[in-house]
């Protein structure tokens, strides 16, 4: 299966690494990879070898699809639409690199295009339908939420996305929720389909087909045709986080992880600083927790690990800023001479070295304030292999839907709340930790990223309806 992605192979990203680990376990020799590093959009073919350059896609085409993607189409999936900036100018480019990326695609005469393609990351939504528009099939994987709510003033941009979507042979979601909110939003917004719930399908061209350029028939597309949607919650491979948990700690030596090798437990959280993800809630939880037992000073570390995340936008720029006032004022209000109540690690992690932070935690907080999977929350359970720790998850996080009946549920929005829960994980016995940690293993046993992998592909329908230069005019015109 060809994959087509914004960030490619070792990028940071939970879809995209474990797409390369897939690509690497399930030997896919006799498929393409193309993806964007920097302005370049790039081919892989084997992911042990050099990416070959396809084409330079200029800054401004790039940074208004930046901008689109991450001030925009992120907040209002998040459900978060108060954090939304919507551009017009930005919209036509985010189109722009969607066409510019599929054309480069169609054109490469390297790779196989008898392969149906993998479309993943919300900054390619259009590029299902340019493929169906030259014969090409697809499936999607929706990594983030679809939101339940839209206001009136987006409806035309998200319709425009839905319509993306559903060009592909088979959509999928994390969990039952987003593709319910997906269906909801494409019987109530996109005309001329058909929403069948109970069967979790869409069939296009049922209706004012003249008005759908998926019915037209001027690229060769098919009246008629039908998505499936599917939950398929992300696995992990919990064999790599269980072997790396056993890892000497003298890898993770340095002043920056003294806090690993001390007498003192700690309460970890693994994010970046995005206001999906709830850290400055997580501050004023930590405050209140210290405040309600002022006698734990001293007693817990609460360990960040968490990087800014797209600088240079305005909104992620403030909550960046926000995030370090509410860590100052949480450390000058509770540190001593000899203690930090927070120890803040800015620097990337390794997955190794996160196996071996994620295992000698006590309590692991996963408090997003609206997440689409969070992958951290199992990393974690499948680190435990010894004293194990005490999961806290919000209910905001997609992960919820698997873990949360033996997690500790998190409010992000009620402080006292979350500090009552901190305080709840730093007091259960070894016994009920061993309990919840066995019952939530077993889960991911159940669902490993292979496991993922197999519902994804025994949907898609192998072959192409056509192929070469039909195809690229296709998508040019």
């Amino acid at each position: 299966m060809n994959i087509i992605s914004y960030r490619g192979p070792g990028m940071a990203g939970g879809v995209s690494s474990a797409l390369a680990l897939l690509w690497r376990q399930q030997d896919l020799k006799s498929a393409t990879w193309w993806h964007l590093s920097g302005a370049d959009l790039q081919a892989t073919d084997d992911i042990d070898e050099q990416p070959r350059h396809l084409s330079a896609i200029s800054r401004a085409v790039l940074d208004g699809h930046y901008r689109y993607c991450n001030e925009f189409l992120w907040p209002v999936m998040h459900d978060l639409p108060q954090f939304a900036n919507y551009r017009a100018d930005d919209h036509k480019l985010y189109i722009t690199a969607n066409r510019i990326i599929t054309r480069n695609v169609l054109a490469d005469r390297s790779a196989n295009h008898d392969h149906p393609v993998f479309v993943q990351d919300y900054q390619m939504a259009i590029v299902p339908e340019l493929l169906e528009r030259s014969g090409v099939k697809s499936l999607v994987f929706w990594h983030i939420p679809w939101p339940e709510n839209v206001a009136p003033q987006h409806v035309r941009q998200l319709s425009q996305i839905a319509k993306g979507l559903v060009s592909a042979e088979v959509l999928g979601f994390h969990t039952m929720e987003y593709a319910q909110n997906f269906l909801n939003f494409v019987q109530q917004n996109v005309p001329g389909v058909h929403v069948d719930f109970e069967a979790a399908t869409v069939t296009r061209g049922v209706a004012q087909q003249d008005a759908l350029p998926w019915t037209t028939g001027r690229h060769g597309a098919v009246a008629g045709r039908t998505t499936a949607v599917i939950t398929a919650p992300l696995g992990i491979d919990p064999t790599f986080w269980k072997s790396s948990a056993l890892i000497p700690q003298i890898r993770l030596h340095g002043s920056e992880f003294a806090w690993l090798h001390g007498d003192i437990p700690y309460v970890l959280s693994v994010d970046r600083a995005d206001y999906t993800k709830g850290v400055v809630e997580r501050f004023r939880a930590i405050d209140k927790f210290f405040e309600m037992k002022p006698e734990m000073k001293e007693k817990v570390h609460f360990v960040q690990i968490c990087g800014r995340t797209r600088p240079g936008l305005p909104a992620f720029d403030q909550y960046w800023n926000q995030c370090k006032f509410e860590a100052t004022a949480l450390e000058n209000r509770w540190k001593t001479d000899s203690w930090s109540p927070l120890i803040w690690v800015e620097k990337p992690c390794t997955g190794a070295e996160l196996s071996v932070i994620y295992r000698d935690a006590a309590v692991m907080l996963v408090n997003p304030v609206r997440d689409g999977l969070n992958l951290t929350a199992k990393e974690f359970v499948a680190s435990q292999i010894r004293r194990p720790g005490a999961l806290a998850l919000s209910g905001g996080a997609g992960a919820w839907h698997e873990l949360g009946d033996e997690a500790i549920r998190l409010h992000p929005e009620n402080s006292a709340q979350m500090a009552h829960a901190i305080e709840f994980g730093l007091n259960m016995n070894t016994r009920e930790r061993l309990r919840r940690i066995a019952i939530m293993n077993g889960k991911l046993a159940r669902n490993t990223l292979n496991d993922w992998w197999g519902q994804i592909s025994a949907r898609i329908p192998s072959g192409v309806a056509n192929s070469g230069s039909s195809m690229l005019s296709a998508v040019t015109s």
